[in-house]
């Protein structure tokens, strides 16, 4: 875990580096939608329209590059998300899209390809490591499947979603080997006669070595609490079933949140669930072993299906754990 703490100090002084230099005047203003650094401190920018800046860790700008805009059939590339290994090896993620016009004459730009590509820190592309054919996922659309990049060692992972199932792909970006598919869920949804309805609100976890762990909002736990618990438990091998904080504790919590604290919402989110859990962990060796895991989730990813509140939010950012959510909110059925 040294290791960890080492790395995030060292994001938080380069970037640092990089805004005074930027309030300076050291380098041009500049605005990015990726960032990564690798082993050597050497901070990389990316931008959505493929534009990329080296910059050292004191905030100076060693060179920027324009990747490629269009491919050989002429279609637009929109780059994403992107990391770095210890070598100065950048992996990006990529969209070829191409405009569609409908009967109504309407245009609408959709993704017919995605890669994850090889990339040196002079901005030159190497190679596809993985390569994506929409049309053999759902069809052409307009929502990204490459969601969020992590590099362990040697390995890269991938967290990918199509239509809500959810993948967690490993990659051996140094070998010939097809990608392994470490995990795959699908989203649940309600349905009311022939209507479907949003999304349950519904929160993933990647763990350091791939394990996906879901959690569902329920009537007592938000599904950020539940995706929480849960991922206590497998880490420490704890059964599922286990009840950490008994459902007898969280009511009383439920009755002061909403009959005494004004709270419309009486699910416990993560912060309460974590003080029912320390409180439990006093009685129960099963909780403490639960609550003295909480460090090993750093560096871990989680997606929700919907906006967390800002609770959810903070709680996750001081765990270390690297937070992405869908732009939607809960439906009214699950306020």
């Amino acid at each position: 875990m040294k290791w960890m703490k080492r790395s995030v100090i060292l994001v938080l002084a380069i970037l640092a580096g990089v805004l005074f230099a930027l309030e300076s005047g050291k380098v041009p203003q500049i605005s990015w939608d990726a960032y990564a650094i690798d082993g050597k401190g050497q901070l990389s920018l990316l931008r959505e329209d493929g534009k990329l800046w080296r910059v050292s860790s004191s905030g100076e700008l060693l060179g920027e590059t324009q990747l490629l805009q269009q491919d050989e059939e002429g279609l637009s590339i929109r780059y994403g998300d992107m990391v770095a290994d210890d070598s100065g090896t950048l992996y990006l993620t990529r969209e070829h899209c191409e405009v569609l016009v409908d009967g109504e004459g309407k245009r609408q730009e959709v993704i017919s390809l995605e890669e994850v590509v090889s990339c040196g820190s002079d901005g030159t592309i190497q190679a596809a490591v993985v390569t994506v054919d929409k049309t053999a996922l759902s069809g052409l659309s307009t929502q990204s499947y490459f969601r969020k990049l992590q590099i362990q060692g040697d390995t890269l992972l991938a967290i990918c979603e199509d239509q809500g199932r959810y993948d967690i792909l490993k990659v051996q970006p140094y070998g010939d080997a097809s990608p392994e598919t470490l995990s795959s869920f699908f989203l649940e949804t309600e349905e009311d006669g022939e209507e479907e309805q949003a999304l349950i609100p519904e929160d993933l976890a990647a763990l350091s070595d791939g394990t996906l762990v879901t959690g569902k909002t329920t009537e007592l736990l938000g599904a950020a609490s539940a995706c929480l618990l849960n991922s206590l438990k497998v880490v420490e091998g704890i059964d599922h079933e286990v009840h950490l904080v008994s459902p007898q504790a969280i009511e009383p919590i439920q009755t002061l949140k909403t009959s005494y604290l004004g709270s419309i919402n009486p699910r416990l989110h993560t912060d309460e669930i974590l003080i029912a859990l320390s409180i439990s962990a006093a009685t129960d060796k099963r909780a403490a072993l639960a609550l003295s895991a909480l460090r090993q989730l750093k560096g871990c990813e989680v997606h929700s299906s919907v906006m967390l509140s800002s609770v959810d939010e903070a709680v996750f950012k001081k765990l270390g754990m690297h937070l992405t959510c869908e732009p939607k909110t809960e439906s009214d059925n699950h306020q």
